[in-house]
């Protein structure tokens, strides 16, 4: 069974007063080309000696002793899976905040080829999507 995620007509008039548009688009609306998001996965690479073969850049994330992330020790992350969210804060200058992270150092190796941001400042990636290997 799908859903809809598309908002009513209904829903905007009853709610635009609450919206903030310049935070909604500056934090779901990367202004990035997928061009210019490759480049950034190149520099990223470079930037922290990592390997990227031309479509996947492999990078890390750190897990504790349960297969659980660092941030929220309730999700399992089984090995050789693959991982996906619909949330990620595509603002490069919020620190910590919402979607998949991944990093240049860590105790699990994953692959990523759809990034959101690179953290300005950091070794932090957001990302859509991560595969373990």
């Amino acid at each position: 069974m799908g859903f809809d995620f598309t908002i009513s007509k209904r829903f905007i008039e009853k709610h635009v007063d609450k919206i903030n548009k310049e935070i909604q688009l500056k934090n779901n609306h990367n202004h990035l080309t997928i061009e210019e998001k490759s480049d950034q996965l190149i520099k990223y690479t470079k930037e922290y000696n990592l390997e990227f073969d031309g479509k996947y850049l492999y990078a890390f994330r750190e897990h504790d002793f349960n297969n659980s992330g660092i941030y929220n020790r309730t999700i399992y992350y089984d090995k050789k899976g693959i991982y996906e969210d619909w949330r990620c804060n595509l603002d490069s200058t919020t620190k910590n905040s919402f979607g998949l992270k991944v990093f240049s150092k860590g105790n699990i190796k994953v692959k990523i080829n759809w990034l959101g941001c690179w953290v300005e400042n950091s070794d932090k990636l957001r990302v859509w999507k991560f595969e373990i290997i």
